[in-house]
């Protein structure tokens, strides 16, 4: 009964319009935000834990389903409308170490109506973009091997631009100082920073 009136509680003050008070609140309830946070309404449900650094802002009607730790570090930015979400039953008791995570290094951003799945883990190294909309992050997939669903991570380095409409599949890693093109698909760790990925599967193009 008291997890669910805290959960009750967290999504209402969730919902609640940006200032210090709801950052209190939420600290309250065990999550950490800075002072200097800006938390616009968003949907926190389920085992969400936020971690908020300096000025750091979340836009309107993001929802949070079931991500251990959301780490948000300073300055980051997150649009509107995204979903991120960590289904229970591909993380528990999973071997993988960063199972539900999520973390975006100092002034990383991601724009509107992304779907993160971050049931493997999703890093966004300091100062990359996710931009333009409907991108897709899918950490899981089906082992047809083992007969069984698995989970690794997705790692976008340091300052990289990956564009509108891509698909970043289980084991995909973008270099540092990169862009992946629009409506590319991202199926395994691309090789050498600063370069043009483009295609489906994406390689490089140009440096």
């Amino acid at each position: 009964m008291r997890c669910s009136v805290r959960s009750l509680l967290v999504l209402v003050v969730g919902l609640l319009p940006p200032s210090s008070l709801k950052n209190r609140l939420l600290n309250l309830l065990g999550h950490d935000v800075d002072p200097t946070a800006t938390i616009a309404p968003v949907v926190i449900v389920g085992r969400t834990r936020l971690s908020v650094g300096p000025r750091a802002s979340i836009g309107p009607l993001n929802i949070f389903r079931d991500v251990s730790i959301v780490r948000i570090g300073a300055a980051c930015d997150i649009g509107q409308l995204n979903w991120f979400t960590a289904a229970p039953l591909l993380v528990d008791g999973s071997p993988n170490p960063v199972a539900a995570v999520f973390e975006m290094g100092e002034a990383a951003s991601l724009t509107n109506r992304h779907y993160v799945d971050a049931a493997g883990g999703e890093f966004l190294g300091a100062y990359s973009l996710v931009a333009g909309v409907r991108s897709t992050f899918m950490t899981h997939g089906v082992d047809v091997v083992d007969n069984s669903m698995s989970t690794k991570p997705i790692r976008i380095g340091e300052r990289s631009t990956v564009g509108s409409n891509c698909k970043l599949l289980p084991r995909a890693m973008v270099p540092g100082r990169s862009v992946v093109a629009m409506r590319s698909t991202v199926v395994a760790a691309l090789q050498g920073d600063e370069q043009l990925f483009a295609g489906a599967p994406a390689k490089a193009k140009k440096t």
